[in-house]
């Protein structure tokens, strides 16, 4: 039994308080304990019991109620604040599809070390971005940590794997097209009868804007004096797998881009096209956000919808090779970098934030490929080596 003191208050009264350890808290593994007062000593007594019995009685209730999927519930809400819908769509779609059905009924206080090992071990075997659906369930068990729910992470002590040996892709497999290739697709857009697709993989091609930037694009940020676009906005899926329009994913994504001559004289010639065709169907062409690539009904175009038709063009030309929508992006700073702009240039205009990342995109073309080898062949031969 705790030891009561007898103490005697300024008032006169006379106060029987205690000093009652109750156990050890097993959400934060320390020893718990609390002061209180009672008018009697009886009370005392009584009240030792009391708060030990409700200490206890609420460390049962707090683990047998919590699992992961309700913890998740909880993560999600603090989460969101802060990232933009499609983030929260692409997250939620990681939870539901991934994580839930490996955590979702089990207890927070029950999953192990070794539960969370095999997890991510599984995930690696049949997902690329395995790293990031582990980092997210640790993030769900770090939150229920900071709110005192858990009393430690044991994804923390987890050994992630390294990721498997990325296959060495052929060069007849690479997302980018030489500048004959670009030309020979351009050929084919100026015979299709679709006077809005010459523009708009000209577009994606000399400017390198992501398909979400293009469709998104309205006349209001086109100024064809002074030959710049400017990117303010993106379209994406969002929550319900709704296309969306928001802003762009990072503060450098937000740019203005200068373009050439001809790509403006595209641009121009489409715009007085597209002015009669939204005449004659009943729309305003001078409306503040009439989007320069819009869909049949003049609303935001659906995204998978930009690679069906590059396909399609794809197929009437005679040899050319296949490339994802994304490979256009590719392109651009293949041969961007192959007619000398500079790292940071190519950066600015395909609105990285770091230079790090055109290692992805960066791919020399085949000639100068052929070019930087002879080069240090006749190199050597002037050396001793030669």
């Amino acid at each position: 039994m705790a030891k009561i003191e007898k103490v005697y208050n300024k008032n006169g009264t006379i106060s029987y308080c205690t000093q009652i350890y109750l156990g050890v808290d097993k959400l934060t593994g320390k020893k718990k304990r609390t002061k209180k007062c009672f008018e009697t000593i009886k009370q005392a007594e009584r009240g030792i019991i009391t708060e030990k019995a409700k200490f206890k009685q609420n460390q049962q209730r707090t683990y047998q109620k919590i699992r992961f999927q309700q913890a998740y519930e909880m993560w999600l809400e603090n989460y969101r604040v802060d990232v933009k819908e499609s983030t929260i769509n692409k997250t939620t779609e990681h939870f539901r599809l991934h994580i839930l059905p490996v955590f979702g009924e089990c207890f927070i206080d029950k999953v192990n070390v070794q539960f969370c090992q095999t997890a991510v071990i599984n995930w690696r075997k049949s997902l690329i971005h395995y790293k990031r659906i582990f980092n997210y369930t640790s993030s769900v068990f770090d939150h229920m940590v900071s709110i005192e729910a858990l009393s430690e992470n044991p994804c923390k002590k987890v050994s992630v794997p390294k990721p498997k040996p990325k296959k060495i892709e052929l060069d007849a497999e690479e997302n980018f097209w030489t500048k004959e290739e670009v030309e020979k697709f351009f050929e084919q857009l100026k015979k299709e009868e679709n006077p809005m697709l010459l523009p708009l993989y000209k577009l994606m091609i000399m400017s390198g804007i992501r398909r979400g930037e293009a469709l998104s694009l309205c006349w209001n940020c086109v100024n064809l004096e002074n030959k710049t676009i400017s990117i303010t906005q993106t379209a994406t899926i969002g929550l319900d797998n709704k296309l969306i329009i928001q802003t762009p994913k990072t503060a450098s994504s937000s740019r203005k881009i200068q373009l050439d001559n001809d790509t403006i004289a595209i641009l121009k010639e489409w715009k007085a096209t597209q002015s009669e065709m939204l005449l004659q169907l009943g729309y305003n062409p001078n409306s503040t956000n009439q989007l320069v690539f819009p869909n049949t009904k003049n609303s935001v175009m659906a995204l998978s919808k930009v690679g069906q038709i590059m396909n399609r063009i794809i197929g009437r030309c005679d040899g050319l090779k296949k490339i994802t929508v994304h490979g256009l992006r590719h392109t651009c700073c293949s041969l961007m970098a192959e007619s000398g702009a500079s790292p940071h240039e190519i950066k600015a205009i395909l609105g990285h934030s770091d230079t790090k990342m055109l290692e992805i995109y960066t791919h020399v073309a085949k000639n100068e490929k052929a070019k930087a080898t002879q080069n240090y062949a006749d190199y050597l031969s002037n050396s001793a080596l030669g």
